[in-house]
């Protein structure tokens, strides 16, 4: 399912959006955009393309929760970053716990996991090329477009992943059984969104928030909170969200960082050359 919804009452049938796909998921039919999911990778190229702004992103809010017995918001460091260096991410956090979540767990606890899991697999194969599986928009444009690249993708589960399986089972081990468990993931990152809606690569999470809907709620709620500094913050993990976060905290010299959907498509085919 894609996280990308077009309005055809605004749509003028201008292809716009056809010309800037990486994987050619979009059609003109009737003199309207038409969107093939199957093909979409939510990296949000044609929204940013048209000048109708016809293509919009479907916003996850907050709801489904009142089920479970502890909600766990899972923070993509990301949330941090919309706010101004003088308010603390504790803050932030106290806010996010008045939206009616119990726990608090970082993503980026799962990234300097994964950074540990990295820097073996580098260590056991020398000189080898990998390309990071943490973006999942460039997971299914190679998926799609360049499936002989797929065995360079990191074997890792991602940090969202690392992150919801450890604080579930602690829950657990803490008494909780599995299905009294409710946790959310808070990104800004369509393409996370629709992989948990289709149960790919993200299993121990139960829904999703959108940046821009969290963030709504916290600047109302975040007035009256006192910092929370109950748990810990990752402070190497939260690093990954800058380019080259991640291959800096391997700690390693020969590397390419790469954005933009352009320059990823440039530098992938180059790769399968």
């Amino acid at each position: 399912m894609s996280m990308i919804k077009i309005n055809r009452d605004l749509c003028k049938g201008c292809v716009d959006c056809i010309r800037v796909c990486p994987t050619e998921a979009l059609r003109v039919r009737q003199g309207k955009a038409v969107l093939l999911e199957d093909r979409c990778i939510d990296c949000g190229e044609c929204i940013t393309s048209c000048s109708e702004r016809a293509i919009e992103v479907i916003l996850e809010e907050l709801k489904d929760m009142s089920r479970y017995r502890v909600k766990v918001a899972l923070v993509s460091s990301v949330l941090y970053a919309q706010f101004g260096l003088d308010i603390s991410p504790y803050v932030i956090r106290s806010a996010v716990k008045k939206m009616g979540f119990d726990v608090i767990m970082d993503v980026a606890f799962g990234t300097e996991i994964s950074s540990i899991y990295l820097r073996e697999l580098l260590k056991e194969n020398p000189g080898r090329i990998y390309i990071s599986s943490m973006c999942p928009s460039v997971v299914k444009l190679i998926q799609i477009r360049f499936p002989s690249l797929v065995d360079y993708l990191t074997p890792i589960p991602s940090p969202e992943e690392i992150s919801a399986r450890y604080i579930r089972e602690k829950l657990i081990t803490d008494g909780y059984r599995d299905e009294e468990i409710g946790i959310f993931l808070i990104t800004p990152c369509s393409a996370k969104i629709s992989d948990i809606k289709e149960g790919r690569g993200i299993h121990y999470v139960n829904g999703s928030i959108s940046v821009a809907e969290a963030y709504k709620h916290i600047v109302r709620l975040i007035k009256n909170v006192e910092e929370d500094r109950s748990e810990p913050l990752w402070g190497e993990g939260i690093s990954w969200v800058r380019d080259g976060g991640e291959a800096k905290s391997l700690g390693i010299l020969n590397y390419l960082v790469v954005d933009g959907v352009k320059n990823v498509l440039k530098v992938l085919d180059d790769l399968e050359l």
